[in-house]
């Protein structure tokens, strides 16, 4: 995600920033025009092309527009809520299908996109409810433009990888980027995860 990388990019003025699907940034990593890709996953595996460096773990939240929601519903209480998703087979999908199915729950699913700022949008008009990196929402759910639904399911996690694709020579700031991302703590990455549940409407 750009707003958690964006510290660390002013560091290396030279660094090009790219965005774009799995599939299209691996392809750029096996043809040599990228050296390091970010990538949501949660079982990315190394290949013989590319290496795993890194790994964090990242939290999706259950948001709605609404600004009240019963207090810690279980999952099945919220089988008549309309749910904005992700395209089947995607990385941001493929946890939450997991998830769901892990805890037996069906969603009642009306939309779904490849893109988590249409599914953000979406949701900000009212549409529907849906499973977020929190990096995407924190800003809407600290200024109430969006609120969590709160419910007694375990908290939902996924993986960013960062990958290298494999050289025999490595330049010297890929290797001093990698280093300051082997020594990032949670603490320095606050929009991966809470480090407490945001206030709800009734404790603010």
């Amino acid at each position: 995600p750009r707003s958690t990388l964006f510290p660390y990019t002013t560091l290396f003025r030279s660094m090009l920033v790219e965005t774009g699907n799995t599939p299209v940034l691996l392809e750029s990593l096996n043809r040599g025009d990228l050296d390091l890709v970010l990538l949501v996953s949660a079982d990315l595996v190394e290949k013989q092309n590319y290496t795993v460096e890194m790994t964090w773990d990242f939290e999706l939240v259950m948001v709605s527009h609404l600004r009240q929601t019963a207090p810690r519903s279980s999952l099945s209480e919220l089988k008549n809520l309309r749910f904005i998703l992700f395209r089947k087979g995607s990385r941001l999908q493929d946890p939450i299908d997991h998830y769901f199915a892990a805890n037996g729950f069906v969603p009642n699913v009306t939309m779904r996109f490849d893109n988590a700022e249409f599914v953000r949008s979406m949701v900000r008009a009212g549409l529907g409810v849906s499973l977020l990196p929190l990096w995407v929402v924190d800003r809407d759910l600290k200024e109430w433009r969006l609120n969590l639904v709160r419910h007694s399911g375990p908290p939902l996690y996924s993986k960013i990888a960062l990958v290298r694709r494999k050289s025999g020579f490595v330049p010297q700031p890929v290797q001093a980027f990698i280093a300051i991302a082997r020594s990032l703590e949670a603490r320095h990455l606050p929009l991966l995860m809470r480090s407490r549940a945001p206030l709800t409407i009734q404790e603010k």
